[in-house]
């Protein structure tokens, strides 16, 4: 079999005949192409090494996990030093009482009961052994953005929304409260800048991600903060979002003209928005002037969706997309996710490193 380069070219008669397998190279086991010993991903399909142990075989979501790894030079290895950006990932936590209505097992214990005391726990230690720039966290309740508080002590500052009629009702119509959205700076990395439209003493305004039924009666809400970049001096616009598009009316519309008001009004040279977005994209398009990835793999392990995203655009007149691309770092925090026994979610999370267009 003629072996492929690390470039995705056939080598030439010369460099065939010159060609010697190295200790520890390997041959995809879904495209059969000769990956070399230094990858950990094959290179065409994102297929990952196989394990070298034959005891321990990979379950399921780790053999079908695509695994990418972007910024290629000219000879389609890894460049070693990054552009100024930062490093995002999106992640839905599964509340608590989704878990339980909809007896996800991923959310309960031998027992049926809610085991968020231990997933909580498990979910804290990921976001803090990869200590990405942001995190955006969807199907967090009250309760449960408390825990996370306390769990992640001073690392990250949350800026939280929750869902204005997403939730359970009483009998008698009353609204009972449910779940929301949360975006997770960094402490050192990204602080968060003031919006003086945001009424003193309360939490940020969160914006619509669609109406309920008929329009301007809000359904869900997106958490957004403006935040200053610590190394740069450069704004960035930030927003959890959980669409939903069944019971709310224009929910990425909404979305949209929020952002390009705020991103405007608030001076932010970068905006980037993700989360779950309950709906597939094609890689690379471009939607209302931001990129999302030019890769997509599933984010359900119950299906092969990819519905968790992530976004960006610069704002500058003729300015390229800002097309997020993967990185060692983000791919560790995505595989941790895929990884975890038990599962931490029925969601995996999606991540990716974004340019910064300094001022």
């Amino acid at each position: 079999r003629t072996p492929v380069m690390a470039d995705g070219t056939f080598p030439s008669s010369g460099q065939r005949r010159q060609y010697v397998p190295r200790a520890g190279d390997w041959t995809c086991p879904r495209c059969r192409v000769h990956v070399f010993a230094s990858k950990i991903a094959c290179f065409r399909c994102g297929e990952p090494r196989p394990r070298a142990s034959p005891t321990t075989p990979a379950t399921s979501h780790e053999r079908s996990l695509p695994t990418f790894c972007e910024f290629p030079n000219a000879a389609g290895s890894i460049v070693e030093e990054l552009p100024l950006g930062i490093t995002v990932g999106t992640f839905n936590l599964l509340h608590p009482a989704y878990a339980l209505k909809y007896s996800e097992p991923e959310g309960l214990d031998a027992t049926g009961r809610s085991n968020w005391p231990a997933r909580v726990q498990a979910i804290v230690r990921v976001l803090l052994n990869h200590r990405l720039d942001v995190y955006l966290l969807q199907e967090v309740g009250p309760a449960e953005l408390e825990d996370l508080r306390e769990l992640l002590g001073q690392a990250y500052d949350i800026t939280y929304a929750l869902h204005p009629a997403r939730g359970s009702h009483r009998p008698d119509g009353t609204f009972a409260g449910g779940d929301g959205v949360a975006v997770l700076l960094r402490v050192g990395c990204l602080a968060p800048v003031a919006d003086p439209q945001d009424a003193p003493g309360l939490a940020r305004a969160p914006v619509h991600c669609g109406w309920r039924m008929e329009p301007q009666v809000p359904y869900m809400a997106s958490a957004v903060v403006c935040a200053e970049h610590a190394q740069t001096g450069t704004r960035v616009l930030v927003a959890s979002v959980h669409f939903y598009d069944k019971k709310a009316h224009a929910p990425q519309q909404t979305l949209l003209q929020a952002l390009e008001e705020r991103q405007l009004r608030l001076g932010c040279h970068t905006a980037i928005w993700g989360g779950d977005c309950n709906r597939s994209y094609t890689p690379g398009d471009a939607v209302g002037g931001f990129a999302c990835a030019r890769t997509a793999r599933p984010t359900r392990h119950a299906s092969s969706k990819a519905i968790d995203w992530i976004f960006a655009r610069g704002r500058q007149e003729g300015e390229l997309q800002l097309v997020p691309c993967r990185t060692p770092a983000t791919e560790a925090f995505v595989r941790s996710t895929w990884e975890a026994r038990p599962l931490l979610s029925d969601h995996f999370g999606e991540a990716a490193f974004v340019a910064l267009r300094c001022r």
